[in-house]
């Protein structure tokens, strides 16, 4: 639940759907601090997929970077090098390959493997913002904008958005802050693409998917979209 302040009324708000359209701005890395990243790619776009996240020096805000897994899905044996021909073959239904850097899924290209070949997402064009330049110069709570503006941090992830759960109404406008998730043990922080590669079978990562962004599963040795129930 939220604060209410003055001249504030509650509204249900409405879950985000997973791979939904999106709403949100390319995903933007800030700086955090000291010490070496574990949570973003190196010169050779690579992460451990089961590192715990620290806080430290991070990617300069700026041009959309890719994030987490630090490639494509196409750095996946099971993902094509760059998003695949319509109804061409797949190797496996219900593969999700994404290609692209935003926090929001739908704002990055999507294969998923059907029945009938690849079938293919283009992404859809997100505003573009600028992140606080660490994890904790984030002002939780506070208003911001532009709304869906996603940011990746070793700490873990931040999204402007409404609410998660019942959202503020203020002067007939909802009201739009930043809300933060800490990264979880045993989940690359900034997040990976769907499709990437990952180790521990089973293991859940929530990056938001309540506020815009998304949660993941690690699914056959490769990152996956799960659908996870949204507070009403």
């Amino acid at each position: 639940m939220v604060n209410v302040r003055p001249g504030v009324m509650i509204t249900a708000a409405m879950c985000l759907a997973p791979m939904a359209g999106c709403g949100g701005a390319a995903f933007v890395l800030g700086t955090d601090a000291g010490g070496a990243d574990t949570g973003v790619s190196g010169d050779d776009g690579s992460t451990a997929d089961t590192g715990v996240p620290t806080d430290a020096g991070g990617l300069e805000d700026g041009p959309a970077i890719d994030a987490g897994s630090g490639t494509d899905a196409g750095g996946s044996p099971l993902c094509p090098t760059s998003p695949a021909a319509r109804a061409s073959a797949c190797p496996r239904v219900g593969l999700a390959c994404e290609y692209g850097t935003s926090t929001n899924v739908a704002c990055d290209t999507v294969v998923m493997c059907m029945a009938s070949g690849w079938s293919v997402t283009e992404a859809v064009s997100c505003p573009m913002g600028t992140c606080p330049a660490t994890y904790d110069a984030v002002p939780m709570g506070e208003a911001c904008a532009p709304s869906g503006l996603g940011c990746g941090y070793a700490k873990g992830t931040c999204i402007c958005s409404s609410s998660t759960g019942p959202i503020e109404v203020i002067d007939g406008a909802v009201a739009i802050d930043w809300h933060c998730f800490p990264a979880m043990t045993g989940c690359p922080s900034p997040r990976p693409r769907l499709g990437t590669p990952c180790v521990d079978a089973g293991v859940s990562c929530n990056y938001g998917a309540c506020s815009g962004g998304v949660e993941l599963s690690c699914d056959g040795g490769v990152w996956q979209e799960e659908s996870v129930p949204c507070p009403l």
